[in-house]
């Protein structure tokens, strides 16, 4: 099956310890600087979270269904959103 894409540059950076200290990801018409290190009391947010671009995804599939009407859509939506409950599980968990 043929697949969409402009291509991807991703750049995962660890820190000293081998734990994920953010990144990058570029692609035509995207620019993704990563959440380095942890939110919380000590650590504001400095970069973008895997849940904010899901979210932005399935706000984009939802205005393009909404217009077209392609039930690729909807399931693409389904995944997405799957995907979402999962790390926001794994977040809680977490905490």
């Amino acid at each position: 099956m043929p697949q969409r894409t402009n291509g991807f540059v991703q750049n995962n950076i660890l820190d000293e310890d081998g734990k994920p200290a953010g990144g990058t990801a570029t692609s035509l018409g995207i620019g993704i600087n990563w959440q380095d290190g942890p939110i919380n009391a000590e650590n504001e947010p400095n970069g973008a979270l895997i849940e904010d671009v899901i979210s932005i995804c399935i706000n984009r599939l939802e205005f393009l269904q909404n217009a077209l009407g392609n039930s690729e859509y909807i399931e693409a939506i389904q995944h997405l959103t799957n995907a979402l409950h999962a790390l926001n599980k794994e977040a809680e968990e977490k905490s």
